[in-house]
């Protein structure tokens, strides 16, 4: 990821190997897409977002998805999410065992996800609100 580069990755490498935790700092990848297919579950642990593209992807991938409630994700999302509040570690924190201890609650995000999913030019289409084109007004409108 862009954003953990160069002194950023270091401290980033840093804290993972601190914590003990099974990390793997995969660098940059043009694989995203099977990535996240092959995810048991996506989490955007997200103190600030707009419409982010990563949220789309889990969404178009069908995977369970925990984010915070922050930005533009709530209403990206919609029910393909369980949302948490910002800042708060224990909240996350549960609502990720949640999702990986309740397969039928699993099932139910990745179902909710497939249906929210934005697929340009098509029946599910989600524009950005601050960029809507003519097509993206008609497409919400249909």
């Amino acid at each position: 990821a862009r954003w953990a580069a160069g002194e950023r990755s270091t401290k980033l490498a840093t804290a993972a190997r601190d914590s003990r935790a099974d990390v793997r700092l995969l660098g940059h990848r043009d694989d995203v897409p099977a990535l996240i297919a092959a995810a048991d579950l996506v989490v955007m642990p997200s103190r600030w977002e707009g419409w982010p593209l990563a949220a789309g992807q889990a969404l178009g991938a069908g995977r369970p998805f925990v984010a915070t409630s922050v930005g533009g994700l709530p209403e990206l999302v919609g029910d393909g999410a369980l949302l948490v509040p910002s800042d708060n570690p224990a909240a996350l924190a549960a609502a990720i065992s949640r999702v990986l201890s309740e397969p039928a609650l699993a099932g139910q995000l990745s179902a909710a996800a497939r249906r929210r999913a934005w697929r340009p030019g098509g029946a599910g289409d989600r524009c950005r609100p601050r960029r809507a084109s003519r097509r993206c007004r008609r497409a919400r409108a249909a």
